[in-house]
């Protein structure tokens, strides 16, 4: 009678340990989804900074160019006029 008391508690100790494993790893789980997140938000305001940089480079880029095409226009129209 004593063991069959004795093994109860001893299934009874086991379960409350699998769910507190159990518990455990679903509050690690749960931490690493939301570092995901925040790691994936940072990533998307990052690129879209990037991407913003790299638009505005692009323009400096083309009023450049055109900036030369000018200065070419001009040279090409005063030697013409010589």
């Amino acid at each position: 009678m004593e063991n069959k008391i004795r093994e109860k508690e001893k299934n009874e100790a086991h379960k409350q340990l699998q769910k507190k494993e159990e518990i455990t790893s679903l509050k690690a789980r749960l931490a690493e989804a939301e570092g995901k997140k925040s790691e994936e938000e940072i990533n998307v305001k990052v690129n879209d900074m990037f991407e913003a940089g790299i638009s505005e480079k692009i323009e400096e880029c083309q009023k450049m160019a055109h900036r030369v095409v000018e200065m070419e226009r001009k040279k090409m129209e005063r030697s013409k006029l010589r």
